[in-house]
Parts: structure tokens; sequence; C-alpha cells
């Protein structure tokens, strides 16, 4: 299960050339909700990432923590360094793990500045 995640978040990154292997990630039902946007489908949820890691231009992703809550479901904290920003933006999400693909993510990232 933390397999999955592992390989989601090392393809958000514009210097990894296995972003094309994202859509295998998700189930086809697949759910995102992300501040005020929800997406269902693994090929929205795929088109999504992909503009996302190309726009933002990030250049690495960190997984700080990762709790298992139950046995389908994750609580993962993490760190994204963009091309453009001086300090690196942390967050959090809520994965749903369904035979080794994601069914459902749920994740939200603050800016964090430093002094």
């Amino acid at each position: 299960m933390i397999n999955v995640v592992c390989q989601l978040f090392s393809c958000l990154s514009t210097q990894n050339k296995n972003i094309d292997n994202l859509e295998s990630l998700f189930k086809d039902d697949c759910l995102l909700l992300c501040s005020n946007q929800t997406l269902i489908g693994k090929v929205n949820v795929t088109k999504y990432f992909k503009e996302m890691v190309l726009r933002n231009r990030i250049e690495k992703v960190s997984l700080l923590n990762i709790i298992r809550c139950d046995k389908s479901t994750l609580l993962v904290n993490y760190s994204i360094i963009y091309a453009d920003q001086p300090s690196p933006v942390y967050g959090a999400a809520i994965f749903k793990i369904n035979k080794k693909k994601i069914n459902y993510i749920n994740y939200r990232h603050t800016h964090q500045l430093i002094n």
C-alpha cells in the first residue's frame, strides 16, 4: 500500500521521466478532492497531476511521514520544492488504497515562509 503512494510521489517531479506511468496507479473511478476542486476518474486525476507538475515546475517531492490509519487508509505528510519558490510547501493527504491502486485522495498544502 505504501509503495503505491511512494510511486505517485516519485512521479510528481519535472525531472522524473515516469510521469506517464501515473495512470496505472489509479482505479478507474478514483476520486480526488483538493481545495475547491473535485475530480472523478483516473483520466481526469492523471491529467490534473501532469498539468500541476508542468505548470508549477515541481523540482522535488519528499515524503515526511506516513501513518497507516487502517488496512486501506494512509495519512501522508509531504513537502514540495518548486523551481520558482524560495521556500518549500508542506501538506498532508489522505489516501485510500484498494487492490494496490489509489481509490481516493484528499489533500491540502500551504506555503511555509522562512524568516
